[in-house]
């Protein structure tokens, strides 16, 4: 059997490590429909889609197996707020024996354009509350994530309120169409690969997203 080349072989480490699919978001009714609850209800989705059990609660985590791509995959909400998410995250992948490059972050991102997405192997916070808190419990921040992006605020506007604001309407109708198309990308980067997702989904306009003047009566 001849040796798999470089590149193959990095594919299928990678295709291997993804076992967790993590959506960060704020517990409680009144968060459901902010923009910092993306990660969350993208979570959701793949778990409605994919025909999943409802989460039952483990320690400050909530947690639910589905199959995805053929694959056994746990989805993971705390069940704190988003800037303690580090602390429950870490708690429970050590209980479950899952390291933190093996877990898939899913996280709203306000220096990205309203709409896009995009996969990153691993880097920085970018200021965002709910990934300075895995950096600083997991110890690296060499967690795959993926990144939904929800724009910059209006210069007058502070971020921490602009990402707890509830979305506009014309927010909420493109993230209906977003969503399922995030949903599709998530699917292919637990079947064939990070990199994979990251050459099909990264730059690539999403289906219906809104145009500058559309956004800015919600913004």
């Amino acid at each position: 059997m001849s040796t798999p080349a470089p590149a193959e072989a990095e594919s299928r480490n990678r295709r291997e490590l993804l076992k967790s699919i993590v959506g960060l978001g704020n517990p409680g009714l009144q968060y459901v429909s902010t923009r910092h609850n993306l990660g969350v209800r993208l979570l959701e989705l793949i778990r409605r889609k994919a025909g999943g059990n409802e989460f039952r609660s483990q320690g400050r985590v909530s947690v639910t197996t589905i199959f995805l791509a053929g694959r056994e995959v746990e989805l993971v909400r705390t069940r704190t707020y988003m800037n303690l998410s580090g602390p429950a995250v870490a708690e429970w992948a050590e209980w479950a024996g899952i390291g933190a490059e093996e877990i898939l972050v899913m996280t709203d991102d306000l220096d990205l354009p309203l709409g896009r997405i995009r996969f990153r192997p691993g880097g920085g916070s970018g200021g965002h509350r709910g990934l300075i808190s895995l950096v600083e419990a997991l110890k690296t921040d060499q967690f795959p994530r993926l990144r939904l992006g929800i724009g910059a605020p209006p210069p007058n506007q502070d971020p921490a309120d602009f990402v707890l604001e509830v979305e506009s309407p014309e927010e909420e109708e493109m993230w209906n169409r977003i969503l399922p198309w995030a949903a599709e990308a998530v699917h292919l980067a637990i079947g064939e690969g990070l990199e994979a997702a990251m050459n099909a989904y990264n730059g690539a306009l999403g289906p219906g997203e809104l145009t500058d003047t559309e956004s800015e009566g919600g913004m």
